[in-house]
């Protein structure tokens, strides 16, 4: 009895890794869906509690140290800020008139705050725009949280609360990195699975008393006889499931909305040494939302630096032609006071449909999803899966921990996936606790 994993990409492939023995079936030519993929995706982050649990699935994957002060900058018009950002540092991001506003917002909002809590009741956060202005009032999230947010998720008001827990470090949970050496860990990702079959495309599901037992491939048919993963849009599901597919479960899966990605990759001239190396661009002046430095994934001594943009299903920007993509890698570079970008060098890729337009197991349309398609033996994984921001194999290997009682768990990751967005004199109290009250 062997797992299959289907669907494609990394995180498929990471998911494999982690069931031992399983099959992974990948629609596309490539190991990873991609000619050039890296391990893992969106860098990999996990805890340092979890870095033993991680290593085990993944072969020993190659671990580089946690970032720097200022390796992670945010940009907005003005300077390349290191993070944290603090009282002191904001100031190269605004004007002086707006850096009074900043500051005299913030301890409004922590006032209220506070009063709120002496007063007793709590304060309830429930979303990414919550968290901001209870921390920093309605000033700094109109001019520096909201259109990063909006360039990057989409409306923040409707962003899960657990986005503001990743990006702005309200844990506390020491970090470490995967996939410093891409070809290395990609190596030693293939070995920790039994079987890879390349260009092999789903053409339908077949069911049983209710739950999947055979998949119709181009290459022929697979019994299921253990456990079924899915990395992909669910909705991309029904058509492979016909008539199994009931009402509710199809008009869950059009209420589901994604964004697209595209990454902008260009090389500089005769390019310093940055001592940035992810530049968070804050402001709507430009349609990135992060510049990243992706020199040491290259293997080569020449600089590149990858743009990475996100839109929503119906943006023109998407159709956009390769000019469009070349001035803005100029526009961009001028903007930072780096050197010109090499002519010929701009390469775009376009993701369709990469980013969930949710975060987190609290979305109700995405938690039925995930319980009706439980019931007929398929489980979700990947960015589609627990959680957005989440990497496959770790989410696995939690799942697994959790339900064994065995491992070491963070508790971060654990509080992140499972406590309600409610928040008390103590950030860790649960949802009952405040009901008692």
């Amino acid at each position: 009895m062997a797992d299959i994993v289907f669907g494609g990409g990394m995180g498929a492939a990471r998911a494999a890794a982690v069931r031992r023995g399983a099959t992974l079936v990948e629609p596309s030519a490539f190991f990873g869906g991609r000619e050039l993929p890296q391990i893992p995706e969106n860098g990999g982050r996990t805890s340092a509690a979890n870095r033993q649990m991680v290593s085990d699935c993944y072969g020993s994957a190659p671990f580089c140290p946690p970032p720097k002060a200022r390796d992670v900058a945010v940009f907005k018009d003005k300077d390349v800020v290191g993070l944290p950002l603090n009282p002191w540092t904001i100031r190269g991001l605004v004007s002086r008139e707006d850096y009074g506003r900043l500051l005299s917002g913030q301890l409004r909002a922590r006032g209220e705050v506070l009063f709120r809590m002496l007063k007793g009741g709590g304060v309830e956060e429930r979303t990414y725009r919550d968290w901001v202005l209870h921390r920093y009032g309605k000033e700094t999230y109109a001019l520096l949280h909201r259109p990063y947010a909006e360039k990057r998720f989409g409306d923040p008001g409707q962003l899960h609360i657990s986005a503001a827990r990743v990006h702005h470090a309200s844990t506390t949970r020491e970090e470490v990195f995967l996939g410093s050496e891409p070809e290395r860990g990609i190596s030693l990702l293939k070995s920790q699975i039994d079987r890879v079959s390349l260009d092999t495309s789903v053409e339908g599901l077949g069911l049983v008393d209710g739950r999947v037992r055979t998949l119709q491939t181009n290459q022929g048919g697979l019994e299921v006889d253990a456990g079924l993963y899915y990395s992909g849009r669910p909705i991309d599901l029904l058509s492979l499931l016909g008539d199994a597919v009931t009402p509710s479960l199809r008009a869950d899966c059009g209420k589901l909305v994604a964004r697209h990605r595209i990454q902008v990759a260009f090389e500089l001239v005769d390019a310093p040494d940055s001592e940035a190396k992810a530049i968070h661009w804050l402001s709507e002046s430009h349609p990135f939302y992060l510049v990243q430095d992706i020199s040491r994934s290259t293997d080569t001594s020449r600089r590149f630096w990858c743009g990475q943009i996100s839109v929503s299903e119906s943006s023109q920007l998407w159709h956009a032609p390769q000019g469009v993509f070349e001035e803005m890698a100029e526009t961009c570079v001028k903007a930072l006071g780096f050197p010109d970008v090499v002519r010929g060098t701009v390469g775009v890729d376009r993701l369709a449909h990469y980013d969930p337009g949710w975060v987190g197991v609290w979305h109700p349309v995405h938690a039925r999803i995930r319980a009706s398609l439980s019931k007929i033996g398929i489980e979700l994984v990947g960015r589609t899966g627990l959680h957005r921001f989440l990497d496959a194999g770790e989410e696995l290997a939690l799942v697994d921990s959790q339900r064994n009682s065995g491992g070491v768990l963070d508790e971060d990751l654990l509080r992140l996936l499972g406590d309600p967005p409610v928040v008390l004199e103590d950030e860790n109290q649960r949802l009952d606790a405040f009901v008692t009250r």
